[in-house]
């Protein structure tokens, strides 16, 4: 038997979940009716949208844009052999000079590979002097914009290798230079590639120099390359594009190289290379006059127990995502505040020129 009390009923319409969540809504919306559209607001909210297509833009080339790491590390591959990869004309015939590598572990002479002799003249032609002057400016803008270009030069895509142009003939024309290039495989220590007066003799522990008692020795010579390890066009290669035109005979020219293991992972590629830096010294060996030593052309090298590891660093996608947002933000709200300022500016003017009117008018 049903309960003879009152009973209530609801008969509204039951809110759906979408429903109750919208009544949290913390942005309360206007209607239409209480909005009014104005030629400053049309005209800001098409300048914000500009500005932010060219932010956007901006914000993805700075994106893909990589910046570089620089990180130094002990070098722990002292083990491995260090290519030398040299170009060096000398202003003597060939069977007059000779080039040879001594270093620290007492190897012979012969244990680092072999060099190509080429007879040939020091003074250059028209096409290998154009050749060489291109090359020595180059290399002399690149020497000292270096460290402002490193960013631009590490990410380049054509890698800088020069071969000086064969010489022409000279009409039967004794030969007065020696070219001589090649690659070597040296060691991780302190070494001492050089050209001096006479072939190379090897001997157990050392060699020696076959050449004559005589002066009067020309080592005027002409660099064209001169690097360590496989090229990259990032490295800058101080030598290369340098030319030493002796004013005195029996001179000698001493090069202090310091060499630095350089691993590049830059733009996909995985290079291991080596940067250096040089100073030089010339002097006239004279033993009359106290000077005493052997004329030749000295590369005195050494490698660095430090590595310098090269890599890119590029902003993660969420960061990518929080700028694009902030910009949209940033921009929105600015542009919505100078839309009100210039619109009470616009009141402002139009309300003193209608009182004025009506003050005219009567």
């Amino acid at each position: 038997m049903a309960s003879g009390g009152p009973q209530l009923r609801f008969r509204g319409k039951t809110k759906t979940p979408v429903e109750r969540v919208a009544q949290l809504d913390a942005f309360p919306k206007l209607r239409e009716a209480s909005v009014k559209p104005s030629a400053v607001g049309g005209f800001m909210s098409v300048a914000s949208v500009v500005l932010i297509l060219w932010l956007f833009y901006s914000e993805f080339a700075f994106f893909w844009d990589s910046k570089l790491s620089f990180q130094l590390s002990p070098d722990e591959l002292m083990d491995e052999k260090m290519p030398v990869n040299l170009d060096v004309t000398v202003a003597m015939p060939c069977r007059s000079i000779g080039a040879d590598v001594v270093d620290s572990t007492g190897q012979g002479v012969t244990s680092f590979g072999q060099l190509e002799y080429q007879d040939t003249w020091f003074e250059l032609d028209a096409g290998q002097r154009d050749f060489f002057s291109s090359l020595k400016y180059v290399n002399e803008y690149l020497r000292e914009e270096a460290h402002a270009l490193q960013q631009v030069l590490w990410k380049a895509a054509l890698s800088r290798t020069y071969d000086l142009p064969e010489a022409t003939d000279r009409g039967g024309r004794p030969f007065d230079a020696c070219r001589i290039r090649g690659s070597l495989e040296l060691t991780k220590v302190a070494g001492n590639l050089h050209v001096a007066a006479g072939q190379t003799l090897p001997l157990p522990g050392g060699h020696v120099h076959l050449a004559t008692m005589r002066h009067n020795l020309n080592f005027s010579h002409r660099v064209t390359r001169f690097s360590f390890g496989p090229p990259d066009h990032g490295v800058v290669h101080p030598l290369e594009g340098d030319e030493k035109v002796a004013q005195q005979e029996d001179m000698q020219y001493q090069y202090f190289i310091t060499v630095v293991p350089t691993e590049v992972r830059v733009r996909g590629r995985h290079v291991q290379t080596y940067q250096y830096s040089v100073r030089e010294v010339a002097r006239v060996i004279s033993h009359d006059k106290g000077s005493h030593g052997t004329p030749g052309v000295y590369f005195k090298y050494d490698s660095s127990a430090l590595r310098v590891s090269i890599s890119e660093e590029r902003d993660s996608w969420i960061q990518l995502l929080a700028k694009l947002c902030s910009v949209v933000g940033g921009v929105f709200a600015t542009s919505a505040v100078i839309s009100q300022k210039l619109q009470a500016l616009i009141a402002l003017f139009s309300g003193k020129q209608n009182n004025y009117q009506k003050m005219t008018n009567s």
